[in-house]
């Protein structure tokens, strides 16, 4: 409803509280006493009581939960649904009456509200139009309105000093800290996974991962609490979100039915600052997740795809999370009841859902969205506390889903169960842009590798992932718990010189990492594996091919099945291929917008 002018609500109100407020302030009001006042007495009454000296001498007078009240609808713009301010208010401990049984709350709730409708100061009416209502009743359910002139001074006064602190949230019992890192290391580990599979993994006909690949990307991931519980990748929102995050980041693809790893490197050799915040953007730029999909306690009929799309409506309220996200203190805790009551409040009930019939601002019994039923679980509600039911489920899902994830928030959740609290990271600062990075994460080292005489590397943390990436080329990984541990093999020392690099390049580059020369032993081992890999042998089937650009044939080789089809690299541009894939490859050449040649000897 459009915001009404101070004589609108005079108008809407009953005579006889009209009077009742004119005699609170100490106003006349002429004509009242015979019913009706005329206009001409509501013009003046209007004057003198919404004149600036006389409402700031009402507001002087007030208590902390009156100001409470007044301030928060200010906050609203004027005007809010009264069941939805006394749930925020006393949630977030404003009013005294927090933490008291919920009879008293709501009674101490109404008294101070009849203050301000007494002083004038408030009007109540029904949510589709003002007036009818009943201010002697004692039970304000409705739509409350903070007249024009009054708000406007309302941003003008300051209030006094809180007689007494609000209580603040307890200490977390189940504290579960987003972080940065951890995602971009699980990233890096799942590509990893899937690059290691040289035909990939395998997806279903419903496009998630079977069981089997499944099991691996858990062990690869670590994921043990998700992974006990998880049956399916349906059952693991974390994975799940992850997996199509790497493929909207282009780490992943689906080819063939099948996940395949794309070249990843200039990926991870970004700084940790870029890689979350590109991660940020395609997150709440992207319909890969779609968070109606994932509202606790909530049934969603028909059954759509775990792989539905999110569609505008999605995105945009995405937004309206990210604004009470901002308004939120670093470092501060606040209960999750108080956010998404905040949330109803601020942004009012339908977020998400579009209002297409039915009367005022309630929905119509049979609007579906998107062709979807949405029904709370367990209980019965009307359709406007069951869609507020959706929409708080819809800011909590971002909340303790992406937003988690992606390192802005901690969160206060017993395994198991909805989270108790949230609390806005410095990196969720940084990302909504309110602040700068943390300087630990904007000056990240490359890390320091431990190498020893047994051929054996431990990278000491932190460790970048392209550091990750460089010793996965060249050893075998042991551990990747408390610390990296890896062995250098020569099977994936012989792998990394097929790529064409040097020995000595690779040797530089250990040295680099370790800061002190590599232990004589281990050069001369290193070194003379290159000078055996480099003996004449000979080769059947196979044929030579040269291209123009390096960068060509790194492509190929970073692709796991068209490496497949590349016996040797000989130099940067020339590699040995297998003769019996050669349409194969001419055929990915073209691909590739190149326009191959083909030259025999015979």
């Amino acid at each position: 409803m459009k915001t009404p002018t101070d004589l609108e609500l005079l108008r809407a109100a009953p005579p006889g509280h009209l009077a009742a407020v004119a005699e609170t302030r100490r106003l006349p009001l002429a004509g009242a006493t015979g019913g009706a006042a005329s206009a001409e007495a509501l013009e003046e009454l209007a004057r003198r009581l919404f004149h600036a000296p006389s409402v700031l001498e009402a507001l002087r007078g007030l208590s902390q939960g009156q100001w409470a009240i007044l301030r928060e609808l200010a906050r609203c713009g004027g005007q809010a649904h009264s069941s939805d301010l006394r749930l925020y208010l006393l949630a977030a401990g404003l009013l005294p009456g927090a933490g008291r049984a919920p009879d008293a709350q709501t009674r101490l709730f109404e008294l101070t509200l009849g203050r301000l409708l007494g002083l004038g100061l408030l009007f109540w009416g029904r949510l589709d139009v003002l007036g009818g209502r009943d201010y002697a009743s004692g039970a304000h359910e409705g739509l409350l309105v903070v007249p024009p002139s009054v708000l406007v001074l309302l941003a003008e006064v300051e209030a006094p000093e809180t007689e007494t602190p609000a209580p603040q949230y307890a200490p977390p019992r189940a504290l579960r800290l987003a972080s940065v890192e951890a995602l971009q290391r699980d990233l890096y580990l799942l590509w990893r996974v899937v690059r290691e599979q040289p035909a990939g993994l395998p997806l279903s006909a419903n496009g998630l991962l079977p069981k089997a690949a499944l099991r691996q990307v858990v062990a690869a991931l670590n994921q043990k609490n998700e992974g006990e519980n998880g049956r399916s990748e349906q059952e693991m929102p974390r994975l799940l979100f992850l997996r199509l995050l790497a493929q909207t980041l282009g780490l992943l693809a689906v080819r063939d039915a099948a996940l395949h790893a794309e070249n990843a490197r200039a990926y991870f050799a970004l700084p940790l600052v870029q890689r979350a915040e590109r991660c940020f953007a395609c997150w709440l730029e992207g319909k890969f997740w779609n968070e109606l999909l994932w509202l606790s306690g909530i049934a969603v009929r028909p059954t759509p795809s775990p792989l539905e799309y999110a569609r505008p409506e999605v995105l945009r309220a995405r937004q309206g999370v990210l604004e009470l996200a901002r308004s939120q203190t670093v470092g501060t805790w606040v209960s999750r009841v108080a956010f998404l009551a905040l949330a109803r409040l601020r942004q009012g009930p339908h977020r998400v859902f579009a209002l297409r019939a039915g009367s005022g601002n309630e929905p119509a019994p049979n609007e579906k969205l998107f062709g979807w039923e949405f029904r709370v679980r367990g209980v019965w509600l009307s359709p406007r506390e069951e869609r507020a039911q959706v929409e708080a489920g819809f800011v909590a899902a971002v909340m303790e889903g992406p937003l988690h994830w992606l390192g802005l928030v901690d969160l206060d959740a017993p395994t198991g169960q909805p989270a108790l609290a949230y609390r806005l990271t410095p990196v969720g600062q940084a990302l909504l842009g309110q602040g700068a990075w943390p300087p630990e994460l904007q000056e990240q080292q490359a890390g320091r590798v431990i190498v020893q005489p047994n051929f054996e590397l431990v990278a000491l943390a932190p460790v970048q992932e392209a550091t990750l990436l460089f010793l996965d080329e060249v050893a075998e990984r042991l551990s990747l718990e408390q610390v990296a541990q890896y062995r250098l093999a020569r099977e994936r020392w012989l792998h990394a010189l097929q790529q064409g690099v040097s020995a000595a390049t690779l040797i530089e580059r250990l040295e680099t990492l370790a800061q002190t020369p590599l232990p004589q032993n281990l050069r001369y081992s290193l070194l003379e594996w290159e000078r055996q890999a480099q003996r004449v042998r000979l080769t059947r089937l196979v044929a030579l091919l040269e291209v123009q650009e390096a960068a060509l044939l790194d492509d190929f080789l970073a692709d796991p099945a068209l490496a497949a089809w590349i016996v040797r690299r000989l130099t940067p541009t020339a590699a040995l291929v297998d003769r019996r894939r050669l349409p194969d490859v001419y055929a990915a050449l073209l691909a590739r917008g190149e326009l191959p040649k083909l030259l025999s000897l015979e």
